[in-house]
């Protein structure tokens, strides 16, 4: 049965408020994703909306000193940069460009918690309950499902991307439990890193003509979509989500950006939701849910 509630009902309205607003600023920002690098925008320029302006606002936060806290080896916050930073927004937006939005959301909640999972257990041995492997399993068979019968060879690369992307969230995920770093700090340090490395490389590997060519409309919604829903809104309400209803209750708000994202994609972008797209979508929601501890026997 579902845990028993303790929380005080101010907490679990504010807990699911922010649980909703990182929904719909997670499903958002991967439908902007995948029409920016199919229309205007090349991953690196994405990245750079992503990453660069909120890690400007952020350092100036923080300030020189905030830059490298002294409780943390350089290694662990190479980790944490690396895994939750550029390269993770690299490999999703590489995937958006290959792999259609209902396959990038599906990804990206069935195979973080995956890799999560392998990554806790190398790391710390962690074990699991039988109901959370029970919905790894199901996330994993929902993953076969959707990959062994993808339309087009070129959906391989960006399901391969998102592989990517998981494994990339996992190193962050790990690397964040040992540095002892309160969330919002945690956040600030890697757009602020992703932001000193990312410029010169978007000047060597990208094109600013890119952004400046783009349309005003295309290039504000991905400003709101990359900037304030990506890089600022979406990571702050699901720590807001995590502090007032725990961690297991809040990582159920995986469960629901797939849909929505396919949902959305099959409207706004016109892309087609086949039937084992949907059959995959509802395995890995199931899995999500199991994976995540929620249910349980009290």
């Amino acid at each position: 049965m579902l845990i028993a509630d303790r929380t005080p009902k101010r907490h679990v309205i504010i807990g699911c408020l922010a649980a909703a607003v990182t929904v719909l600023a997670s499903a958002a920002w991967q439908l902007s994703t995948r029409r920016g690098v199919t229309t205007a925008f090349g991953p690196w320029e994405l990245a750079f909306l992503r990453y660069v302006i909120p890690g400007v606002f952020m350092g100036l936060l923080l300030g020189p000193g905030g830059w490298k806290p002294a409780s943390v080896p350089w290694p662990r916050l190479l980790m944490l940069v690396g895994g939750g930073g550029a390269p993770f927004g690299l490999f999703i937006a590489v995937g958006a460009r290959f792999a259609p939005a209902a396959h990038m959301s599906i990804f990206l909640a069935g195979t973080i918690p995956l890799f999560t999972a392998f990554a806790a257990w190398l790391a710390y041995r962690e074990t699991l309950a039988a109901g959370r492997v029970a919905g790894l399993f199901a996330i994993l068979f929902g993953i076969g499902v959707l990959v062994s019968n993808a339309d087009e060879q070129t959906f391989a690369l960006g399901d391969i991307a998102f592989l990517g992307a998981a494994a990339c969230w996992a190193i962050h995920t790990i690397a964040f439990r040992a540095c002892g770093l309160e969330p919002v700090r945690a956040v600030m340090l890697v757009n602020f890193w992703s932001a000193v490395y990312l410029v010169p490389a978007v000047c060597f590997f990208g094109d600013f003509g890119r952004i400046a060519r783009a349309p005003l409309p295309d290039l504000m919604v991905q400003v709101m979509a990359q900037t304030l829903l990506g890089g600022l809104v979406g990571p702050l309400m699901y720590m807001i989500a995590v502090k007032h209803l725990g961690g297991s209750r809040a990582s159920l708000s995986a469960a629901l950006p797939p849909v929505m994202a396919g949902l959305g994609a099959q409207w706004l972008l016109g892309e087609q939701l086949q039937p084992s797209v949907v059959a995959a979508m509802i395995v890995v929601v199931a899995g999500v849910v199991l994976a995540s501890g929620v249910l349980r026997k009290s």
